[in-house]
């Protein structure tokens, strides 16, 4: 597999709606944290929760903030026109992210190893097809392959907690993003490191 650009200018919109993406975490990140303190901006969001009938109080960094994440980078901006995943890309995105460390293997029917290109594979897939199980905390992703050989489908499932998924997604654009244009972005975290424990 080989790295192509068919046109770099195509694909500046897609990376600029990923960042305003990350972005958009950032700023969530940074009124969560000031939560508590601020009286007006505590009124404003439990008003919003009402009005749309959620129990206060409510994360702003919460299952739908990971999963759009995780959707725009490693669907929508992944599949796009020009951008071919290669070995390299694999290996700088399982760089930044330590991919086998980020994910529980909750079932492994694959017939190939569980690698870092396995998950990075089967979230894509799962994203994709909308085979993600949401819990409090964390996601199980599932990646059914058909098989015609044996009748058997290839099926792996990946837990990871909501910041491991953030973790990842960031992890593809930011590698994407040295690929396409090397230097021109300064990378930050946008979830702190944690380990998953379920």
């Amino acid at each position: 597999m080989t790295w192509e650009i068919r046109d770099m200018a195509d694909l500046k919109t897609p990376f600029l709606v990923a960042k305003l993406a990350l972005f958009n975490v950032r700023v969530l990140q940074s009124i969560e944290q000031k939560r508590g303190s601020n009286g007006d901006l505590d009124t404003n969001i439990e008003r919003l929760a009402s009005d749309f009938g959620l129990a206060s109080p409510v994360s702003l960094l919460n299952q739908s903030t990971f999963l759009g994440v995780v959707y725009l980078s490693l669907v929508w901006l992944w599949d796009q026109p020009g951008v071919q995943r290669d070995d390299k890309l694999l290996e700088a995105v399982d760089a930044r992210v330590a991919l086998v460390d980020s994910v529980k293997v909750v079932e492994n029917r694959l017939h190939r190893p569980v690698n870092g290109k396995s998950i990075l594979r089967a979230l894509r897939n799962a994203t994709a097809h909308g085979r993600i199980t949401v819990y409090d905390g964390h996601f199980d992703f599932t990646d059914i392959n058909p098989r015609e050989k044996d009748d058997v489908d290839d099926v792996i499932v990946l837990r990871l907690s909501w910041e491991a998924t953030g973790r990842i997604a960031e992890g593809v654009f930011w590698a994407l993003n040295d690929k396409l244009w090397p230097g021109s972005l300064e990378e930050t975290e946008v979830v702190p490191k944690e380990s998953i424990d379920s």
